[in-house]
C-alpha cells in the first residue's frame, strides 16, 4: 500500500503542476488594438497566481524586436510588461504566453498607439537620391538602435540603409550596403534569433525564388546572410510570427504547386537558424499571404488570396494548419491587409482588386468564419494595400496604391466605413508599394514608397511623405467638430481640458482603452471658455478617451497617459 501511494504521488505531481497553471484571461491592451502606450505597461491578466513570469516574451518589427524589459507580478494573477525602449509608434507588438506559463499557451498581437495627425501630406521628399537601381521594396525600421526609423531598400544588385538622423532626413552618404538577396521583391523585419536586434527576411522577385536572412548586429551590420528557402514561384510570399507560442519568431513561406499553394513553416531558434517543418498543401493557389488570430484561440492563423477567393487557415497551435473559411472577392486580387477594421475586437482584412474600382473588405467573426464583403471605394483599379492609423484616431485605415503607381490614404471612422481619399500622393515616379512608419519622430505616422520603374537617367531614390500635425483649434470649434481641448497630450500627472461655454454643468468621463469608466468630473456652468484640470496620477501609462456632455453637445478625444 505505501509502495503503491507513492507512485501515485509521483506519477500525479507532474498532472496536478499542469493542472494548476492559470490561464490567461483578458489583456490591456486587447487583442487587435492599436491602443498600447509607447512606454507601457502591457497587462496580462490570469485566471490564478502565475508562479514565474519569465517565460514570456514580447517581439515588435520596428524597433529592437525582442523586447528587453521588467516584468512583475510573480505569485499574483496580473502580470505587467514595461520595455526598456518605448514602442515605435504603429508597430506591431506581440507577446507570447507560453505552456510553461499558461494553459492554453497564448500569442496576442496589437499595435503601438500611433500620434494625431491631420492625414494630409506635404510634397513628396527625397530619400537617398543616389540610388540609381529598381528600389522595388522597402521597409522602416530602426536597425541601428538609435530610436528612429532607417529605411531599408531591396535594390538589383543587394540593397542598402539609408540611415535617419532622427528628423527623417535620410543621409545620403555613407548609405550601407547590405548583401540581400538581389532583385528584392518583398522585405520584412523582425528578430529571428532573440537577441534584441532587427534582421532582414527578404526574397527575390525574378526567375526562381530564393530567400535570404541577414542577421543584424544593432549597429545596421547585416553581412551575416544565410539562405533559407528556394521556391519554384519567381516570387514567394512570406509572413512571421510565433506560431507555436514558444517565444522565437518563425515565418511561414507559401510557393505554387499545381492548382493549389505549399505552406513551409520554418521554426525560430536562438541561433538565428530555422528549423524545417514538414510541408502543408493548401487548395488555393495563393498570391499574397496574411497572418492573424482569426478564430480568437490564441494562436496566429493565416489568410490566402487568391484572384477572387479568400481563404482562412486555422492553427492547431503547434503550426499546423487546417483550411477553413473561404469567400468570393473582388476579382483579380493579389494583395492583403489584415487588422480591426470594424472596431469589434475581431481581425478583418482588406484585399486590393486590379478588376474593379473597389476594395474588399470581408469583416472576421471571431470564430474563424468571414462575412459578407463590404465595397470600399477607391478612385481606380487598386495593387498593392497596406494599413495604419494616419490620423492617430485607434482605428486603422487604408494605404491603397492603384494601377497608375497613385496612392490614396482612406480614413476610417471606425466601425470599417471608409471617406473618399483625404490624399492623394502622386510622387515623380510611379510608386509599387506604400506603407507608413514615423519618419521624423513626431509621433504620427509618415508615408514612404518604393517604385515601379527603374530610372537610371533621372534617379529620384524613395518618395516619402510627412504627415502633417493637427490644427491647433479652440474649445468652440473643437465642440462644433464634436472633439475636445487637451493639454498637454501626452500627459503625465496632469492634464488640462477646456470647454466652451455653456449655460448648464457639463459631465466628463475618463474611460480606459476597452471603455471602462476610471474617473469622471462635473464641470459648473459659465458664460465663458472654461479650463479645467484633470488629475491623472492614479492612472497606469496608456491610452485613455476624454469624453464631455451636456444636452445640447459632446465631444471626445484620445489622451495618452505616460
Amino acid at each position: 500500500m505505501p509502495k503503491l501511494l507513492l507512485c501515485s504521488l509521483l506519477c500525479g505531481f507532474p498532472l496536478l503542476s499542469h493542472a494548476q497553471l492559470p490561464a490567461l484571461t483578458s489583456s490591456l491592451p486587447a487583442r487587435q488594438t492599436l491602443t498600447a502606450s509607447p512606454g507601457g505597461p502591457v497587462r496580462l491578466t490570469f485566471s490564478g497566481p502565475v508562479a514565474n513570469p519569465d517565460p514570456i516574451r514580447v517581439n515588435t518589427d520596428q524597433r529592437r524586436g525582442q523586447r528587453a524589459g521588467t516584468l512583475s507580478g510573480a505569485g499574483t494573477s496580473q502580470v505587467e510588461f514595461r520595455p526598456e525602449q518605448p514602442f515605435a509608434p504603429g508597430e506591431r507588438v506581440s507577446v507570447s504566453v507560453p505552456a510553461s506559463v499558461s494553459r492554453p499557451a497564448q500569442v496576442l498581437e496589437f499595435r503601438a498607439a500611433a500620434g494625431r495627425g491631420r492625414a494630409t501630406f506635404g510634397p513628396p521628399q527625397t530619400a537617398s537620391p543616389n540610388i540609381n537601381t529598381f528600389p522595388a521594396a522597402v521597409i522602416a525600421g530602426d536597425v541601428d538602435n538609435d530610436g528612429d526609423q532607417d529605411l531599408i531598400i531591396g535594390e538589383a544588385v543587394g540593397g542598402r540603409i539609408c540611415f535617419n538622423d532622427g528628423k527623417g532626413n535620410f543621409l545620403t552618404t555613407p548609405t550601407q550596403p547590405i548583401p540581400i538577396t538581389n532583385n528584392a521583391g518583398d522585405l520584412l523585419l523582425a528578430d529571428f534569433n532573440g537577441d534584441g536586434n532587427l534582421d532582414i527576411l527578404a526574397s527575390t522577385a525574378r526567375q526562381v525564388s530564393e530567400v535570404g536572412l541577414n542577421l543584424g548586429n544593432g549597429q545596421g551590420d547585416f553581412s551575416n546572410r544565410t539562405t533559407v528557402f528556394r521556391g519554384m514561384l519567381s516570387k514567394v510570399q512570406f509572413v512571421t510570427g510565433d506560431f507555436n507560442a514558444d517565444g522565437l519568431t518563425d515565418a511561414v513561406f507559401m510557393d505554387a504547386e499545381g492548382a493549389g499553394s505549399v505552406l513551409q513553416l520554418m521554426l525560430g531558434t536562438r541561433s538565428g537558424n530555422f528549423v524545417l517543418e514538414p510541408r502543408q498543401l493548401a487548395t488555393l493557389p495563393g498570391r499574397d499571404i496574411g497572418v492573424a488570430d482569426m478564430d480568437a484561440d490564441g494562436d496566429l492563423d493565416l489568410l490566402l488570396v487568391s484572384d477572387k477567393l479568400l481563404g482562412v487557415y486555422l492553427n492547431d497551435g503547434n503550426g499546423q494548419f487546417s483550411a477553413g473559411a473561404t469567400l468570393a472577392v473582388n476579382g483579380f486580387s493579389a494583395k492583403l491587409t489584415v487588422g480591426d477594421f470594424t472596431g469589434d475586437g475581431h481581425a478583418d482584412v482588406v484585399c486590393t482588386s486590379y478588376e474593379t474600382a473597389s476594395l474588399s473588405l470581408v469583416p472576421g467573426d471571431g470564430a474563424g468564419g468571414l462575412l459578407a464583403v463590404r465595397n470600399v471605394s477607391a478612385l481606380s483599379p487598386t495593387w498593392q494595400v497596406s494599413s495604419a492609423d494616419m490620423d492617430g484616431d485607434l482605428d486603422l485605415d487604408l494605404l491603397a496604391t492603384n494601377d497608375r503607381g497613385i496612392t490614396q490614404v482612406l480614413l476610417n471612422d471606425g466601425s470599417g466605413q471608409f471617406a473618399p481619399a483625404s490624399a492623394i500622393l502622386i510622387g515623380f515616379d510611379l510608386f509599387f508599394t506604400a506603407d507608413a512608419a514615423d519618419l521624423n519622430g513626431d509621433g504620427a505616422l509618415d508615408v514612404y514608397t518604393s517604385k515601379q520603374i527603374f530610372n537610371p537617367v533621372n534617379p529620384r531614390g524613395i518618395d516619402i511623405f510627412f504627415n502633417q500635425p493637427p490644427l491647433v483649434t479652440s474649445a468652440a470649434a473643437a465642440a462644433r467638430a464634436g472633439q475636445l481641448v487637451l493639454y498637454p497630450n501626452p500627459a503625465h500627472g496632469q492634464t488640462t481640458l477646456e470647454l466652451p461655454a455653456s449655460p448648464e454643468p457639463t459631465a466628463v468621463e475618463v474611460r480606459d482603452a476597452l471603455g471602462r469608466l476610471v474617473q469622471t468630473l462635473t464641470v459648473a456652468p459659465g458664460p465663458a471658455t472654461r479650463t479645467v484640470p484633470v488629475p491623472l496620477a492614479e492612472l497606469v501609462p496608456g491610452v485613455y478617451s476624454v469624453r464631455a456632455r451636456t444636452s445640447r453637445w459632446r465631444g471626445v478625444q484620445r489622451l495618452l497617459v505616460e
